[in-house]
């Protein structure tokens, strides 16, 4: 899908959601080709760490798919992407998302503390 790929330049994504995902018909048959889009909130990695500053509580990306260390301490690493595609194909398999039924506050509590 070319996390791979993306992590191996130095970038992280920080979006992956099912609606950044994009299914294209394989043109001889067989299996789809996947692809990865909407790189504008990725971030290069500096010292295997990238912080965002200034913003408490800070996330960058859809809350849904957010890990919780981008919630407590505003880390984005490579394991945010990881974290990102855990709950993408969760909610692949099961038809529904992982954190439902939450306001924006209660679901940054619930993702923050479980």
């Amino acid at each position: 899908m070319g996390i791979q790929h993306v992590h191996k330049e130095g970038w992280v994504h920080c979006d992956i959601k099912p609606t950044n995902i994009l299914v294209f018909n394989n043109e001889r048959g067989g299996m789809h080709k996947l692809k990865l889009a909407d790189f504008g909130l990725s971030l290069k990695v500096c010292d295997r760490k990238t912080y965002m500053t200034g913003i408490s509580l800070s996330n960058r990306g859809t809350l849904l798919y957010a890990p919780p260390e981008s919630l407590l301490c505003g880390i984005h690493t490579k394991s945010y992407d990881i974290w990102s595609l855990g709950c993408t194909v969760a909610e692949m398999m099961t038809r529904d998302r992982v954190w439902i039924h939450y306001d924006t506050k209660g679901l940054q509590e619930k993702i923050m503390n479980d």
